[in-house]
């Protein structure tokens, strides 16, 4: 499921850190990813074999929505393009006008699909999940 995520983390990084601060971010959650991977197979080769294979899941997945609702409830979405110099430059003296409140609904996801080559990607992948 994760993997689905990193396009709308790096999103937020984005418009959380400044261009100066992203590589280093960006690295740090990568690395935290890939340490995350083998500290769950060190539990789950620890605990897997006495406990049964089922509680290494119950192990990682606990704290992983304790931490999911945690964040949910106290991190303050980010203003979108707020970190971006051009969009500053731009708006210079009336930072007022630019107040990003796009939101997706249903009829804007679906739209993707009047697109030919989108609809045959999404297409191609259920077939690739059978």
């Amino acid at each position: 499921a994760i993997g689905g995520a990193m396009p709308l983390i790096f999103s937020m990084l984005g418009d959380i850190f400044r261009v100066e601060q992203r590589a280093a971010v960006a690295s740090l959650l990568s690395a935290s990813i890939n340490i995350g991977i083998s500290l769950g197979q060190l539990i789950s080769g620890l605990a897997g074999p006495t406990l049964g294979w089922r509680m290494p899941f119950v192990f990682i997945a606990a704290p992983s929505i304790l931490l999911a609702l945690l964040g949910f409830a106290i991190l303050p979405e980010p203003a979108r393009g707020s970190t971006e110099e051009g969009l500053k430059r731009k708006f210079r003296g009336r930072e007022e006008e630019f107040d990003y409140e796009e939101r997706i609904d249903v009829s804007k996801a679906l739209a993707i699909f009047t697109v030919p080559t989108n609809l045959l990607v999404f297409l191609q992948a259920i077939a690739g999940c059978l």
